[in-house]
């Protein structure tokens, strides 16, 4: 009797440590919605007001032509922009789940 008690507290005691031991090493990691929220939501209320969308938006703008702007010029002329489009339809393309035939 005193054998299976020890047992049993044992794996009480082992499944209480791995389980404090999953939430050290971040069981919950970050969602790109939590990082987005973290950088642009200025005032803590967990959603983006207009001020913070415009921010977002001017970033990933930036991002936009740093990446394609091939001629230097700043901006993104019809061939970049082009080029932009079939790189986001792609990535979109690749994103979707394949259907099994």
């Amino acid at each position: 009797m005193k054998k299976t008690l020890l047992i049993g507290l044992s794996l009480c005691l082992a499944g209480v440590v791995f389980a404090a031991d999953g939430e050290k090493k971040g069981a919950n990691p970050e969602t790109p919605r939590d990082e987005t929220l973290k950088k642009y939501d200025k005032n803590k209320d967990g959603k983006l007001d207009q001020s913070e969308r415009e921010a977002l938006r001017k970033d990933r703008e930036a991002e936009v032509v740093k990446k394609h702007d091939k001629n230097g010029d700043g901006k993104l002329d019809a061939s970049e922009r082009e080029a932009a489009r079939a790189e986001r339809r792609k990535a979109g393309e690749d994103a979707k789940p394949k259907e099994n035939k």
